[in-house]
């Protein structure tokens, strides 16, 4: 089974660098909370979507595309940035849950000072064979 482009527009925007999962949750005790470093990133990709038109609430499968410029020459993994990342857009409204996400690309794009990433957001369905 392949993926097939409804005819749905692609939502693309730049956003803020985001928080590692390593600083996205702080711990008191048994308990775990959102870090100020995180509640910040969530606003602001909150009101990215609320100014740019994006919040379509999505329920069908859809594919995400992280394209990410870091901030500086530091090695960094990737894959910490991708929950971050998704949770942002459940909590902004895009989609209903992160389950939606079939189909996901993260892509190292360069460093650019204060860091960046554009987000690409499109919604998929599966064929079914002929």
């Amino acid at each position: 089974m392949g993926l097939y482009l409804m005819n749905y527009p692609l939502k693309q925007f730049d956003a803020p660098f985001p928080p590692s999962v390593n600083h996205y949750l702080g711990r008191n005790g048994k308990h775990s909370f959102l870090s100020p470093k995180a509640i910040k990133f969530n606003r602001d990709i909150y009101y990215l979507i609320l100014m740019n038109g994006l919040n379509k609430k999505y329920s069908i499968p859809i594919e995400v595309h992280y394209d990410i410029w870091f901030p500086d020459n530091r090695k960094r993994d990737i894959a910490n940035y991708e929950k971050v990342l998704t949770d942002a857009l459940v909590k902004a409204g895009v989609m209903k849950d992160d389950h939606l996400v079939h189909k996901m690309v993260i892509q190292r794009m360069g460093i650019i000072k204060g860091g960046k990433v554009t987000i690409s957001i499109l919604p998929i369905r599966n064929l079914q064979p002929t």
